[in-house]
């Protein structure tokens, strides 16, 4: 037997134990005052026997409820019609049961008599089987929506993970072909200091191939890795790049942590297409500020566009999706004018 139904059986073990002993302590307290000179000790006893010979009944027809007539595909109509059939049959045994079991086998000291299916003995005997149908339905209707609920978020989070790993899946490329771009313009000009860009760009993709497999990374890690990749495109471009970086974590350790790859795309969207492209005095700026969890994080670059620089769609595309995906609440504003590219992203660290 497995874990589950070991947890199965024992739960349902519990419940008829503590329906069993509430009706026990019922009956011996309807009982007592009115026959309490025969003692506690046998009437307790006879409403322990009594409630003992009247379970069977009620627990076939709880079980034939939750295990046929709640998982039957029949039309409602057909439904109704086999619970009418199923309770009728239940009362039936169960008052035949109490007049020829119980009162025989239970109440020897209580003087206890009654018809089989008088009015009121019916009615009570009714809605002692409705009772308890009810309360195992509404039991195991609770659990299976418990269950649904857990296997569609189940479902909805390795959908999302999925859809991650294939959007980090094009960034990666993406990033690496961007980079070897570089490091191929620097050796074409036989530049010396191709050796330390081979050396960043070995860091990178270190970080690229490794770090980003985690759903999170210091935020302090990702700004290194904003670092390295400024300073490789710094020895592409030399002084002819105004490039400005403002900083202002709020800590000078911080802690915060956030999503890997969320804020490199647009610095490399910057130079990129930004730039690269711009002929006359070319400038990059980056600012990024922390403040009680909320990081803003802007990005402006020169352009020879009047429209949205990623022209390719990779590179913001895939960003627009995985902030969908992993900061709902983001806001995120892209707009050119005047040659100049702005974006805009703000984050609530705490949010996923």
């Amino acid at each position: 037997m497995n874990r589950n139904l070991r947890s199965n059986f024992l739960w349902h073990i519990l419940f008829w134990l503590a329906y069993w002993l509430f009706k026990v302590h019922h009956e011996f307290a309807w009982f007592y005052p009115r026959y309490e000179n025969f003692g506690i000790a046998t009437i307790f006893k006879e409403a322990v026997i009594a409630q003992g010979t009247m379970l069977p009944v009620k627990m076939v027809f709880a079980y034939w409820l939750i295990y046929f007539l709640l998982r039957s595909n029949q039309r409602i109509i057909i439904k109704i019609g086999f619970f009418l059939i199923a309770l009728t049959l239940a009362v039936v045994f169960l008052r035949l049961g109490i007049v020829y079991v119980t009162l025989p086998i239970a109440y020897k000291s209580v003087p206890e008599t009654q018809a089989i299916f008088s009015l009121g003995a019916t009615s009570s005997a009714t809605f002692e089987i409705l009772s308890v149908g009810g309360i195992a339905a509404a039991i195991i209707l609770y659990r299976r929506n418990v269950e649904a609920n857990q296997k569609t978020q189940a479902i909805q989070k390795e959908k999302v993970e999925a859809e991650l790993r294939f959007l980090k899946a094009q960034i990666h490329p993406h990033f690496l072909l961007n980079t070897l771009n570089n490091l191929y313009v620097l050796a074409r000009k036989g530049s010396s200091q191709t050796d330390a860009i081979i050396l960043k760009l070995s860091k990178l993709m270190k970080f690229v191939l490794y770090e980003t497999n985690r759903d999170f990374i210091p935020l302090k890690q990702e700004v290194e890795v904003i670092h390295d990749y400024i300073a490789l495109e710094k020895l592409r471009y030399g002084d002819r790049l105004d490039l400005q970086l403002n900083i202002n974590d709020g800590k000078e350790n911080t802690t915060e942590k956030i999503r890997p790859l969320i804020l490199l795309p647009l610095v490399e969207n910057a130079f990129k297409h930004g730039a690269s492209e711009s002929t006359d005095n070319p400038f990059v700026t980056i600012d990024l500020s922390i403040q009680s969890g909320i990081l803003s994080f802007q990005v402006k670059n020169s352009t020879t566009h009047s429209g949205k620089s990623d022209k390719d769609g990779i590179g913001l595309t895939n960003l627009k999706k995985q902030l969908l995906l992993t900061y709902p609440n983001h806001t995120f504003k892209a707009r050119s004018e005047n040659n100049v590219f702005v974006a805009d992203l703000r984050l609530n660290l705490n949010e996923s």
